[in-house]
């Protein structure tokens, strides 16, 4: 697996699109009263969820505004002006994920997980995240995933929806190609 994308373990909180706050529940313990190590790839999944949320939530707010332009030859057609949330589907498959351990978390306390774009390709992008006390704290891990748009009939790769890469843009202004 290859190392998360440079800055997944900024300290500075307005490095990251999103920090979503997560309780440490005492069931992600191990033996030795440690969170799991298997249990921080479901702290990405909590911010990962929230991110796309948020990705929608714009998405939608482009569409009521008019502000998406007509789609590229390789991107999805455009969403029309009355969509519905059906219609701002995100058809996505995880193809790998990675996590480095930096400190253990060795209590219930609460820590927040922050979630940014740093690669935006055709039919996929790189998330990359950190997990800290607070959003300028103790870093515990960083990781990513690379996420790859598929067509759900065929399980093929395709293009980023249009209203998606609007949105994922004016959500991450710095985002690499």
């Amino acid at each position: 697996m290859s190392a998360p994308p440079s800055g997944a373990g900024q300290a500075a909180s307005d490095a990251f699109g999103i920090w979503v706050p997560v309780e440490v529940r005492y069931s992600d313990l191990d033996a030795q009263s440690h969170a799991n190590n298997a249990v921080f790839f479901t702290y990405f999944e909590q911010a990962r969820i929230r991110y796309f949320n948020r990705v929608r939530q714009i998405g939608r707010e482009l569409v009521a505004a008019g502000a998406l332009k007509p789609a590229g030859a390789t991107r999805t057609a455009a969403v029309a002006p009355a969509a519905t949330d059906d219609q701002l589907e995100l058809p996505l498959v995880i193809s790998e994920a990675n996590c480095v351990y930096k400190r253990p978390i060795a209590s219930l306390a609460p820590i927040v997980v922050g979630a940014r774009t740093t690669r935006l390709a055709r039919a996929s992008l790189i998330i990359a995240y950190a997990v800290r006390a607070a959003p300028d704290g103790v870093l515990y891990a960083s990781g990513s995933t690379t996420i790859v748009c598929v067509d759900p009939r065929t399980g093929r790769p395709q293009g980023l929806p249009h209203w998606a890469v609007a949105a994922l843009r004016r959500l991450e202004p710095a985002i690499g190609t």
